[in-house]
């Protein structure tokens, strides 16, 4: 076991506080390990370029809370900036759209239709390059700002049209309190080293009335079981989430917590999937012809693969029936929890 250095190591009880659920306070059992060195191979790889290892960012372990389930990076510690100007660098994009984007425009238009307001303020922490905000700016009566820590990408997604400017949660909260109707967090959650801090400045940017909306992966994802994403983990993703960690993290900062799932995806899209990320890169840029074929060779060099991966498939666990999706949204809201 990792001797951890005792200048920033307390103990709480007898357990060392790096320990400890963030969202519960509840103790944590070691699951799996993520050497600096192995990071480091996995992620160049994946882009085919060198120059990570010049990145600040520790090793670490990935603890699972024993109260709410939360996986938790030990030690909590997020990388330099440099780590995602790195990753920027090596061709790594935000995604121009996710569907929680058009479950979040839905909400923003039922909640705030026929209200007397000349503008609905939103708020979007870790904005990117802002693709999100570019969806926005077709609504008629929202005004939105994004956040982002990673100023190459603020100076890639500055059109215009955009507000995006440097800073993160802590920063919106000096500058708009209690002001915003909606404050979003698309994939930002997993990264931060104190996701209860971050929630609760959003919470107090925001309006009485308003909603915080923000999306997380569900760990384990549905092909982790055969292609461990090196970004589900530290230094990318300091916590992975499941149902019970998200609840316990809304009562925690004291909202209401409606948790909101896709549509289930075919086992056919699943399957392929798998096999892809098996096959190759997701991040290699190529034509779609020449990933086909790339795929078409993995399988048929190993035909086995195909009804081990579509069996594995169908016992994958369940939510409500469905099996259980890659990401959640989750709404907050300041209803009376007391029930």
């Amino acid at each position: 076991m990792t001797k951890w250095d005792s200048n920033y190591m307390r103990k709480v009880d007898g357990v060392a506080a790096d320990r400890l659920c963030p969202v519960c306070g509840s103790s944590s059992t070691e699951v799996s390990d993520y050497p600096r060195d192995q990071v480091i191979a996995s992620i160049e790889h994946l882009f085919g370029k060198s120059g990570l290892d010049l990145i600040s960012f520790d090793s670490a372990k990935m603890l699972r809370c024993n109260g709410c389930a939360l996986d938790l990076a030990c030690p909590m510690r997020e990388p330099d900036v440099a780590f995602y100007q790195w990753l920027t660098s090596a061709g790594f994009r935000y995604p121009n759209s996710r569907w929680e984007w058009d479950v979040c425009v839905q909400i923003l238009s039922k909640k705030y239709r026929g209200q007397f307001k000349k503008h609905n303020f939103v708020v979007d922490i870790g904005s990117g390059e802002g693709a999100f905000l570019s969806q926005l700016a077709s609504l008629e009566g929202v005004c939105a700002i994004g956040f982002d820590l990673n100023p190459d990408i603020v100076s890639m997604g500055n059109a215009p049209d955009l507000d995006i400017r440097i800073g993160d949660a802590s920063t919106a909260c000096d500058e708009f309190s209690r002001m915003a109707d909606m404050v979003t967090l698309w994939h930002v959650v997993e990264h931060v080293a104190d996701p209860v801090g971050v929630l609760l400045n959003a919470k107090k940017i925001l309006h009485p009335s308003g909603l915080i909306l923000f999306s997380v992966p569900l760990s384990p994802m549905s092909y982790e079981h055969s292609w461990m994403d090196p970004f589900n983990g530290p230094p990318h993703h300091l916590t992975r989430w499941a149902p019970s960690s998200l609840k316990a993290l809304a009562k925690r900062i004291g909202m209401h917590a409606e948790l909101i799932f896709p549509l289930e995806t075919p086992l056919h899209s699943r399957l392929i999937r798998s096999l892809t990320l098996q096959a190759m890169s997701p991040f290699r840029v190529e034509p779609r012809t020449l990933k086909l074929l790339r795929l078409m060779k993995f399988i048929l060099a190993r035909p086995w693969r195909v009804p081990k991966e579509a069996l594995i498939q169908l016992k994958l666990p369940r939510i409500d029936g469905r099996i259980k999706p890659d990401v959640a949204l989750v709404s907050l809201s300041n209803r009376d929890i007391s029930g």
